[in-house]
């Protein structure tokens, strides 16, 4: 938690007033980015790294605190209540998941090209069949507006 508060401070003070459309900018590149992490960001992590939770495996549904505040938030903000959340590391764990919930052993899964390979992996793993769909190879996406 003390990295993630180091990151809003570091926002709050030096991204924000830059993000400002007539500010100036702020690279938001994922991992392509001009600037080096903030002192404070690289002093949090360096302060995390000899503990002993940072360098191992989590519970697949995630960091207990972060799923209670995400349930805490969808009730106070949303009016969903008596919700449980999962928290991955990515789409390929959240995928996996899904699998070994929904599916059993022989149970048909449309993947349609372009697919992770983790995801066949996935379906491989649990027994699942895996059905290649079909698409129009003009199809594209609409545009976003």
């Amino acid at each position: 938690m003390a990295l993630y508060a180091a990151q809003c401070a570091f926002f709050e003070r030096i991204a924000h007033p830059l993000s400002d459309p007539g500010g100036g900018g702020y690279s938001r590149l994922q991992g392509v980015t001009f600037w080096p992490p903030p002192k404070e960001a690289l002093t949090a992590a360096a302060a995390l790294v000899s503990d002993p939770a940072t360098s191992r495996y989590g519970a697949d549904d995630g960091l207990l605190e972060l799923r209670q505040a995400l349930v805490a938030k969808l009730a106070a903000d949303n009016g969903i209540r008596g919700a449980d959340v999962m928290v991955t590391a990515g789409a390929n764990q959240a995928f996996t998941n899904v699998v070994l919930a929904l599916c059993d052993a022989g149970d048909d899964v449309v993947l349609f090209a372009p697919y992770y390979f983790n995801h066949m992996m996935a379906l491989q793993m649990t027994n699942v069949n895996a059905v290649l769909g079909q698409r129009r190879s003009d199809y594209q996406l609409g545009r976003w507006q």
